[in-house]
């Protein structure tokens, strides 16, 4: 079982845990750093769609970029409402190593790391219209290599966003890709807020590691915040979770 999960925009430099290994995609890291590095902070502005000082931060970020095991585990350096849920700094030693085993990072710049992983800040969001002489997006440089990282016989619990799944699903089987949904019901209509979604997935990462969870029975005993596994909503690839808001 492997859990999947978008990375956050923003990010910090808390050297909570020591990086134990690099992400395995680097060499395809390194050829888009090759290409970001020749952009100044106007085209750094225009490609990504930020203010002018996010854009210098990236082009220094960028700049400053090293490929080696001296920068921050993974877990450690994304900031954000999902990653905070998670309460990461409460999770003793046996506990992160189940997430170094099962949890995977999806990534624009890196494509996918391991929680351990050393990696330094940078901005590329898998969405970026990013053109290589190779490729015309993110999605097309990455193709299927992201997926071929993910074990063929494993279940895939997704608590990724659209924009980030979508760089794996298609190379997926349907019956291993489970989805998760988080709704709130009101006025007896279904609908999703962003920040409780991401809020909820984060504490999903939380419950699996503090309760070692390896199959999908488990995943279903998950509860917070009001939340609760609703088996007339899902099915054997789309889990449901559902919140009364009264």
């Amino acid at each position: 079982m492997y859990i999947l999960i978008s990375p956050a925009k923003t990010m910090k430099e808390e050297r909570r845990h020591t990086p134990q290994g690099l992400p395995v995609l680097l060499e395809k890291s390194k050829l888009l750093h090759k290409h970001l590095m020749q952009m100044d902070v106007l085209q750094m502005k225009s490609l990504m769609k930020i203010n002018d000082k996010l854009a210098i931060q990236n082009v220094e970020r960028f700049a400053n970029m090293r490929f080696d095991k001296a920068g921050i585990c993974a877990l450690d350096a994304y900031d954000g409402i999902q990653f905070k849920a998670m309460q990461i700094e409460q999770l003793g030693e046996e506990e992160w190593q189940y997430l170094n085993h099962h949890l995977r990072i999806l990534s624009g710049f890196y494509g996918i790391v391991r929680p351990s992983d050393s990696i330094y800040p940078y901005r590329l969001e898998m969405q970026c219209r990013f053109v290589t002489e190779d490729s015309k997006n993110l999605y097309d440089f990455w193709k299927d290599t992201i997926a071929k990282e993910l074990p063929q016989e494993e279940f895939i619990i997704n608590l990724a966003s659209k924009e980030y799944d979508k760089s794996v699903r298609s190379y997926i089987s349907k019956e291993r890709f489970i989805d998760i949904i988080f709704y709130i019901k009101e006025n007896d209509k279904l609908i999703t807020r962003s920040t409780q979604v991401k809020q909820a997935r984060g504490r999903m990462v939380n419950f699996m590691a503090k309760h070692k969870v390896e199959n999908l029975e488990e995943l279903t005993q998950f509860a917070y915040d009001g939340y609760q596994y609703h088996a007339e909503l899902s099915n054997d690839t789309t889990f449901v979770f559902v919140k009364e808001e009264l």
